[in-house]
């Protein structure tokens, strides 16, 4: 084989693997995000990337926790009834990397409750998260109150792998 042939087969490889990953990330995630998804929801917001988590400790501080979505790692599952150990990533602040601990009560109603892959390409709804939740998974919700005592609304467990 000469240069030049293996040259025209790398050229190939290399822009199919470029169409691949641009079909992934800019095509595929967008229309799944439409067709498997509620439109408005949590779930379609972090599918079709409109989701900012890089100053979630900026807006709990200035509009509060209630009402607002956050990503977690689960740190504790069993503490008590219906309640798991969480920490929150509250997004960079220059250098550093902010987190909160607190132990919540679950209310994620089964309906509005999914467990993703970690590539969101495997998707399961209606189940109950207590039921699955485990330490190093990671939860996207919401707080439910002012103090971010109670989670829920919708609640996708994205599981450790």
């Amino acid at each position: 084989m000469t240069k030049k042939k293996l040259a025209y087969i790398i050229l190939i490889i290399a822009a199919t693997a470029a169409a691949g990953y641009f079909l992934w990330w800019y095509v595929y995630l967008p229309l799944a995000a439409r067709t498997r998804a509620p439109a408005g929801s949590l779930l379609e917001s972090i599918l079709s990337k409109r989701v900012d988590l890089d100053n979630r400790g900026e807006i709990f501080e200035n509009e509060g926790y209630k009402d607002n979505y956050f990503v977690a790692y689960v740190t504790g599952v069993g503490v008590s009834a219906e309640k798991i150990d969480i920490e929150i990533d509250l997004g960079h602040s220059g250098d550093t990397h902010a987190t909160e601990k607190k132990t919540v009560s679950v209310q994620c109603p089964p309906d509005k409750t999914t467990i993703a892959s970690s590539g969101f390409d495997t998707l399961t709804q209606g189940i109950t998260l207590l039921d699955e939740v485990e330490v190093d998974d990671v939860i996207w919700t919401y707080c439910l109150d002012d103090f971010c005592s109670e989670i829920g609304k919708e609640c996708i467990l994205m599981k450790s792998e």
